[in-house]
C-alpha cells in the first residue's frame, strides 16, 4: 500500500524564499548562540548585564485593542495603564581594562526594542509579510568609556550614542526634564569637593549623503553641575546649561550664518524633609534648541517648564503618594535671524497623583489620577509638530486607574511587576481633534471616532534589573 508523500512541492521562487527565510533564522540562532557562549566566557571578566523592560496587552470599551489616552503635547501622559508599546533595553558593559590606579576602561551597548501596538513587526511570521518577521531591535546605546580617571578628578570619559545629559522627574508622568539622548561625547562627575561638574558635547555627524539636501549639522555644548547641598544632607541643587550651534542646514551653507544659535538652562531642587516625604522643584527654559532629543526642542521653538513632584510614605497604612503638577508654555519663533516670528503658542497644564499600597506580601493596590489642559493660540488643527492643536479652544482630559499589582517582593519597588489595570479616560468635544492626532499606538481615532470617552481593561508586566 502506497503512502501519501507529506512532502510540499515548490517552485524555484518559493523554495528560493524559504531558503533564505530558513538561513536569516539559522543566522540570528547562531548569533544568539554565540552572544550567550561570549557572555558566558567573560562572566569573569567583569562583564555587567542591566536593562529594562515592560511588555502589555489589552482590550478597549469599543472591542478594540487596548488603547492610550492624552491630548497631543507629545511625551507627556499619566502612565499607569496608559503605555500601548513594548520596550526591551537590555544593557551590556564590559570593563576590559582596568589599571593600577582605579581607573576602568570599557564599552557598553544597549541592543533595545521599542514596539507600538501597531507596528506588526513583533508578530509571528506569516510568510506573506516579510515585515512581521522581523524584530525592530537597534543599538539605542553604544558607546566606549574610561571612569574612575584620577588626572580627570576621578571623572568619566565616554564618546558615541548614549542616554545622556538625562534628569529625571519620576514614573508618574515618566518625565524628564534634561535628556540629550544621541551621538555625542562627554566628562562626567569630575569630583569638585561635594559637588560633580560635567561637560558634553552633541553632534551627530550622519547624513543621507546627498550633498544637496544635507541634513541640520548642529553642535550642542552642554555644563552641568549636580550635587549642590543645601537644606541638609538629603537636599541638593542642580544646574544644567547647553549652547545649540548652527552648522549646517537643509537650504544651504549660506544659511548658517543666518541660523539663531539656541540655548537652554534648568534648575532642580530635591528637597528631603524627612517623614514629611519629598520635594522636587524643577524649572527650563530653551530657544532653538536644535539638537534637543527629550523635550520637543528645536529651531523654531521656545518653551518653558515648571515642574513640582512631591513623595511621601504612610507606613502605618502602608501606602505612599506621589503627586505631579506641571506647566509649559510654548511659542513659535524664528529661527532664522531675517525671518518674523510666528503668530502661535500654546499653554498646558497637567495635575495628578498615584497612590500604592500594600495589601498583603507582594500583593498591592495603586490608584491614578489626573488631568491635563491645554489651550493653543493662533495655530490651524494639524499644524507643523504637534504642539498646536486647537485654535483658541480649551482642551482637557480626564484619566483614572485602579491597578492591582503583585510584585517580584514586598516593596513597592520591586521587580518584576505584574499589574491588572482598568483605564478610564473622558475628554470635551474640543479636545477630540486633539486627542485622536497624539500618539496612539492602536488607531484610537478609529475606534473612538464619535465618542468622548471611553476605556482599556489590560495586563502589563514591568521590570529593571
Amino acid at each position: 500500500m502506497k503512502t501519501q508523500s507529506r512532502n510540499v512541492q515548490c517552485n524555484d521562487v518559493q523554495c528560493n524564499d524559504e531558503r533564505e527565510r530558513t538561513m536569516r533564522h539559522f543566522v540570528k540562532l547562531g548569533l544568539l548562540a554565540t552572544l550567550a557562549a561570549s557572555a558566558t566566557a567573560a562572566s569573569a571578566a567583569d562583564l555587567e548585564f542591566h536593562g529594562y523592560a515592560r511588555a502589555a496587552i489589552g482590550v478597549s470599551s469599543q472591542k478594540g485593542n487596548g488603547s492610550c489616552f492624552q491630548l497631543n503635547t507629545g511625551d507627556a501622559k499619566l502612565r499607569l495603564g496608559n503605555e500601548c508599546d513594548w520596550v526591551i533595553e537590555p544593557s551590556f558593559e564590559m570593563a576590559f581594562t582596568k589599571l593600577e590606579d582605579k581607573s576602568a576602561w570599557g564599552v557598553h551597548m544597549t541592543p533595545a526594542l521599542f514596539t507600538r501596538f501597531d507596528d506588526n513587526r513583533f508578530q509571528t511570521a506569516n510568510g506573506d509579510n516579510r515585515a512581521a518577521e522581523e524584530l525592530p531591535v537597534y543599538f539605542k546605546e553604544f558607546y566606549f568609556f574610561g571612569r574612575e580617571i584620577s588626572q580627570l578628578g576621578g571623572g568619566e570619559l565616554w564618546l558615541g550614542r548614549r542616554y545622556f545629559d538625562r534628569q529625571y522627574l519620576g514614573a508618574i508622568n515618566d518625565q524628564f526634564l534634561e535628556a540629550q539622548d544621541g551621538i555625542g561625547a562627554g566628562l562626567y562627575n569630575i569630583k569638585l569637593g561635594g559637588p560633580k561638574l560635567s561637560f558634553s558635547l552633541i553632534y551627530d555627524p550622519f547624513t543621507n549623503g546627498d550633498a544637496a539636501a544635507v541634513n541640520d549639522r548642529n553642535l550642542g555644548i552642554g555644563v552641568h553641575v549636580d550635587g549642590i547641598q543645601t537644606l541638609n544632607k538629603d537636599s541638593s541643587l542642580q544646574f544644567w546649561g547647553h549652547v545649540y550651534v548652527p552648522i549646517q542646514v537643509t537650504s544651504g551653507p549660506d544659511q548658517v550664518a543666518k541660523r539663531k544659535t539656541g540655548f537652554s538652562a534648568s534648575a532642580t531642587h530635591i528637597a528631603g524633609l524627612g517623614s514629611a516625604g519629598t520635594l522636587t522643584l524643577a524649572a527650563r527654559y530653551d530657544t532653538n534648541a536644535y539638537t534637543d532629543q527629550q523635550n520637543s526642542g528645536g529651531g523654531g521653538l521656545q518653551q518653558i517648564r515648571g515642574v513640582a513632584v512631591y513623595g511621601v510614605n504612610f507606613p502605618s497604612a502602608r501606602t505612599s503618594l506621589d503627586v505631579v503638577g506641571e506647566y509649559r508654555h510654548q511659542k513659535r519663533i524664528a529661527s532664522l535671524s531675517d525671518a518674523d516670528d510666528p503668530d502661535a503658542s500654546s499653554d498646558w497644564i497637567q495635575a495628578g497623583f498615584r497612590t500604592d499600597t500594600q495589601i498583603s506580601g507582594p500583593f498591592r493596590f495603586l490608584l491614578e489620577a489626573g488631568v491635563d489642559s491645554s489651550k493653543a493660540k493662533g495655530a490651524d488643527v494639524g499644524s507643523g509638530a504637534g504642539q498646536f492643536y486647537g485654535n483658541d479652544k480649551r482642551h482637557t482630559i480626564f484619566k483614572v486607574t485602579p491597578c492591582l499589582a503583585i510584585n517580584g517582593g514586598n516593596d513597592a519597588g520591586s521587580r518584576p511587576t505584574f499589574r491588572l489595570y482598568y483605564t478610564y479616560a473622558s475628554w470635551n468635544k474640543d479636545a477630540t481633534s486633539d486627542v485622536f492626532a497624539a500618539f496612539k499606538d492602536s488607531g484610537l481615532a478609529s475606534q473612538f471616532a464619535d465618542k468622548t470617552s471611553g476605556g482599556t481593561i489590560g495586563l502589563q508586566a514591568e521590570g529593571g534589573w
